[in-house]
């Protein structure tokens, strides 16, 4: 049985591997295209830490950010790009 503290770092290595999985299809579209995270921003008439925040795990997606995002993309980076790979497989995250 896990103590506390064992719970506690699973769960943040979890965390962690989701927020990375999350980020990286993003930060791979603005390296494949050459785009820096303000130009990003820019398209989506956000300010530049919005998205600099984002890709560091600062910051949630809300759902109007996530539209913002795959409209400035032209639909190439998704809202369902920010999900854990287990709930587009439809099971629990």
């Amino acid at each position: 049985m896990l103590d506390s503290r064992a719970k506690w770092q699973k769960s943040l290595a979890f965390e962690f591997a989701i927020w990375q999985e999350r980020v990286m299809k993003l930060d791979a579209y603005l390296k494949r295209e050459r785009i820096t995270p303000s130009e990003f921003a820019a398209r989506m008439n956000k300010p530049a830490s919005t998205v600099t925040r984002l890709l560091n795990g600062k910051r949630g997606a809300t759902m109007a950010l996530l539209e913002a995002i795959c409209a400035a993309s032209c639909g190439v980076v998704t809202p369902n790009d920010f999900l854990p790979v287990s709930a587009k497989r439809g099971k629990a995250a």
